[in-house]
């Protein structure tokens, strides 16, 4: 089995440090650990189009966790999640929608 190691670059991380720099920003995900790989893929296309139809920018982001830590059901997790930003003063526009969504 190989073994893939994913470094993140400068120019990944000045994009993200200037994207989040007096901005509201937020973290939210369409996936949940009982769906399967495709009812995953599907909620996660119309969540990235509504942050879009919102007027709301995002960076994708992969996050990694364990579900269910320390029972015996324990496994690791992996999702596609969106790090979504907005202007500094969005009115709420950010709040309401990760609110809504999440």
């Amino acid at each position: 089995m190989q073994r893939f190691t994913q470094y993140l670059n400068e120019a990944s991380l000045s994009r993200v440090y200037l994207h989040t720099q007096n901005r509201n920003v937020g973290i939210i995900t369409a996936h949940r650990g009982e769906n399967s790989a495709l009812e995953n893929a599907a909620k996660t296309a119309n969540l990235k189009a509504d942050i879009r139809q919102h007027g709301l920018g995002f960076i994708p982001i992969k996050c990694r966790y364990i579900e269910d830590k320390g029972l015996p059901t324990e496994k690791r997790m992996h999702d596609k999640s969106f790090l979504v930003t907005t202007h500094p003063n969005d009115n709420g526009l950010l709040k309401g929608f990760l609110e809504k969504h999440g």
